[in-house]
């Protein structure tokens, strides 16, 4: 007798919970999951859009730096041939007067 109720005792305990926990894993399968993959998602996507807009942002100011060395150097020659063009002047002044 005190093994049966013993039995029933345990067949109640373990009735309630059971249930739960299945119904607790197969939510956590059909649910909790994919809400993990779409997280998972989002966050790389999230990262991607922040470095394509960080690249972007930094390859713009390599061209205007090109642009800016480009302009020096156009300068730079102007200067050279104004000084090779003044010391020519210079020199054929120079031997006129002579």
């Amino acid at each position: 007798m005190v093994t049966t109720q013993l039995g029933e005792f345990s067949q109640v305990l373990t009735g309630k919970p059971v249930p739960v926990i299945i119904l607790a894993a197969i939510l956590v399968v059909f649910v909790g999951l994919p809400l993990y993959w779409l997280r998972l998602k989002l966050e790389r996507g999230l990262i991607r859009a922040i470095r394509s807009a960080r690249g972007r942002r930094q390859s713009k100011t390599p061209g205007v730096r090109k642009r800016l060395s480009l302009a020096a150097r156009q300068l730079k020659r102007l200067f050279v041939r104004f000084g090779a063009w003044r010391r020519k002047r210079r020199s054929a002044s120079l031997s006129s007067m002579t």
